[in-house]
């Protein structure tokens, strides 16, 4: 089974809304296959991938690859109907 992980999202008070600042998400099951950590103050996202072909859990190898994001408008809290359908494949 291959599931997807939003383990976490950090979000900021701004003008009585919260704004998400960062957000966080992993791809697998007992054996992570990538993680993805995007930070929306730094307009930076990390794509981490697990290169160990014969891993059981516990052993992953990560390579990882840095990138600058383009952000066009900031998402609000009062913005998200649901975390997992948010579309960080933009970024």
């Amino acid at each position: 089974m291959v599931d997807m992980d939003i383990g976490n999202t950090n979000l900021e008070l701004k003008k009585n809304d919260l704004e998400l600042i960062e957000f966080d998400s992993s791809y697998g099951g007992a054996v992570i296959r990538s993680q993805t950590s995007i930070n929306f103050l730094t307009k930076k996202k990390l794509y981490q991938k697990n290169i160990n072909e014969n891993d059981k859990g516990g052993e992953e190898i990560f390579k990882d690859t840095w990138t600058n994001i383009t952000i066009q408008k900031t998402i609000l809290l009062s913005e998200i109907k649901s975390f997992n359908e948010l579309d960080m494949d933009k970024y």
